[in-house]
Parts: structure tokens; C-alpha cells; sequence
């Protein structure tokens, strides 16, 4: 496998805690 796909695979619980940020944002867009 790819190296990026590692890197990828371990930065996933800081796109988890970024999805769920970005969804309270655009929540509280009007």
C-alpha cells in the first residue's frame, strides 16, 4: 500500500473531530 494511504488512515480521528466542528458551524450559519 501506499505511504499516503497510512498517513491518511492515521490523521482520521482529527478529520472526525474536524467534520464534526464544520458541522456545528454550518449548524449555526444562517
Amino acid at each position: 500500500k501506499r505511504p499516503f494511504d497510512r498517513r491518511f488512515r492515521n490523521c482520521g480521528g482529527w478529520f472526525d473531530q474536524a467534520a464534526e466542528y464544520w458541522k456545528q458551524a454550518i449548524a449555526l450559519t444562517p
